[in-house]
């Protein structure tokens, strides 16, 4: 879940940045840059968060963010500003999603017997890359849905497109939302210390 939304992120920003916003390549690729940074600093801090409170925990935690950041994307429309709109979004979106990935990782493990790991890796890999694909094609139909349904009833191309992005980002931030509320019960429901 958490790869299709990067990847629903990656696409349609850059799709709203290039084509709405008129952004050449370079601007919008430099809009990604706090992304990254936020995904690598808060990837190498996971280990430690996962030790100290739980992989569970530590995965609703990051679930809650990433919801928080594409509900925060999803207020976007054609004059939306990069500072208010758009940054925080893309703050909050890797944040959740490098607790989430580090921690759903830990989950799928813990209690395997060593001579099953590979096999189990080799699922959770292939779930990872399976994933973007199939959300990624089920969100951008949503928003293509979308934007179809407010053209015909009037609306002007760039507003049509916009909300139909706005319409992806926030049915992927409550799905997002709905699993983080999930994995706080499950944390809730025994010791996850490790785990």
């Amino acid at each position: 879940m958490s790869a299709a939304g990067t990847a629903l992120v990656s696409l349609l920003l850059v799709l709203y940045l290039q084509q709405i916003r008129n952004w050449t390549p370079l601007r919008t690729s430099m809009a990604f840059l706090p992304y990254a940074v936020v995904l690598v600093v808060v990837g190498r801090l996971s280990g430690r968060l996962i030790a100290r409170w739980g992989a569970h925990r530590v995965a609703s935690a990051g679930l809650a963010l990433a919801a928080g950041g594409l509900l925060q994307l999803a207020g976007v429309d054609p004059q939306t500003g990069y500072g208010l709109g758009l940054l925080p979004g893309l703050a909050l979106l890797p944040a959740g999603v490098a607790l989430s990935f580090s921690a759903g990782s830990v989950i799928a493990l813990a209690g395997v017997r060593p001579e099953q790991a590979g096999l189990v890796g080799g699922v959770l890999n292939t779930a990872m890359e399976v994933g973007p694909t199939a959300g990624l094609a089920l969100l951008t139909a949503l928003a293509t849905a979308r934007t179809a349904h407010l053209e015909t009833g009037g609306a002007d191309l760039p507003d049509a497109t916009t909300s139909g992005y706005a319409w992806a980002f926030a049915v992927t931030g409550v799905a997002f939302a709905v699993l983080a509320a999930a994995m706080a019960v499950t944390a809730r429901a025994g010791p996850h210390r490790s785990t």
